[in-house]
């Protein structure tokens, strides 16, 4: 479990430095707080799976599937591979990797 912390972890900092320098980029608040409400929550996960708690894979995987939504949509919008298209292949290739490696119940 210590290898999927370790990506939410890495992921997490990447929607954290995201948010705060689309903030300072462009002055967009939804920018900063969005960065900072869904890298925390990833960080808390990354926490949690390290700590073997099985809920946290599963609100890993939701808030990866928002962020996997969001990006597509941002994505077909710009027609920008950066940053929208290079986060949304991490966010897929994420998101398909903790669910194959989500332990059973």
């Amino acid at each position: 479990m210590k290898r999927e912390s370790l990506f939410i972890f890495i992921y997490a900092l990447l929607i954290l430095i995201g948010g705060i320098v689309g903030y300072a980029t462009a002055g967009s608040l939804a920018s900063l707080a969005s960065g900072l409400l869904f890298g925390g929550a990833l960080l808390l996960c990354s926490y949690f799976i390290r700590k073997n708690h099985l809920y946290a894979y599963d609100v890993a995987l939701v808030t990866l599937c928002l962020l996997l939504t969001f990006f597509c949509y941002r994505f077909i919008l710009t027609h920008k591979v950066a940053p929208a298209g290079i986060l949304f292949l991490l966010t897929t290739f994420l998101l398909i990797y903790l669910g194959r490696k989500r332990p059973a119940k």
